[in-house]
């Protein structure tokens, strides 16, 4: 029986395999972060156009906050994995596609609820949670049960945590600049996000996938390595 270390991913090698996927076809990719942002946007337009003591009003106020969250966990899950291994052929049409859907939602829901149940507690177990469950919507749209996403990413990112949180921080870069435009007013702050967004985003998508796909694949290979021979 062969012992393997366990892999570690480079930060740099992610984010570069999700630039220049990006910049190789980018419109597939700026499309998605419009359908985000676009909905995140409405989604705050009917908030601030209803009247909270309508009980109707709150009932459409949750489900636009459902609706918004469900497409971005598509994107950032289903689309993202799709885009990576497909980056060629990935089109508009495939923004909405999610094989395992219900999967997905389950282990979507499981995953939110234990990050928030560590902020509450704390906010760094809260990360580190949010960090172990970062490819849960990988593992279920690939066809696993919630539970078994779940803890399948914990053990997937055992050991990389902290260089996911490094990619994580790229996002960081959109919330500056939104910081700096914000002296020249709250509309100027948004399109310098928006704009910002617009590359960042999809790169940390990707890069995310990637880090996946390398995990997932020396973790393969260890498992074939630690098979006895008979």
């Amino acid at each position: 029986m062969e012992i393997t270390l366990t892999p570690i991913i480079s930060v740099r090698e992610c984010i570069r395999f999700g630039w220049n996927t990006f910049k190789g076809r980018p419109l597939p990719f700026i499309a998605a972060v419009i359908v985000v942002d676009g909905l995140t946007f409405l989604s705050e337009y009917v908030s601030l156009s209803l009247s909270f003591e309508n009980p109707a009003s709150i009932a459409w106020f949750v489900l636009s906050i459902l609706v918004v969250v469900a497409v971005q966990i598509v994107i950032m899950t289903s689309f993202t994995l799709r885009a990576h291994d497909n980056p060629g052929t990935v089109g508009l049409r495939d923004l909405l596609y999610a094989p395992n859907g219900w999967k997905l939602v389950g282990a979507s829901i499981l995953s939110l609820l234990a990050v928030l149940l560590g902020l509450i507690l704390l906010i760094i177990p809260g990360i580190i949670v949010a960090l172990a469950l970062t490819f849960s919507g990988y593992l279920a749209v690939e066809g696993r049960r919630p539970m078994a996403a779940i803890k399948e990413s914990a053990a997937l990112t055992k050991g990389n945590r902290f260089k996911l949180f490094l990619i994580g921080l790229l996002m960081l870069v959109s919330i500056l600049f939104s910081a700096i435009f914000l002296y020249w007013g709250e509309t100027a702050s948004r399109i310098a996000e928006f704009i910002v967004d617009l590359v960042v985003l999809p790169v940390v998508w990707l890069a995310f996938a990637h880090a996946y796909r390398v995990l997932q694949k020396a973790k393969s290979a260890e498992i074939v390595q630690a098979q006895p021979v008979i």
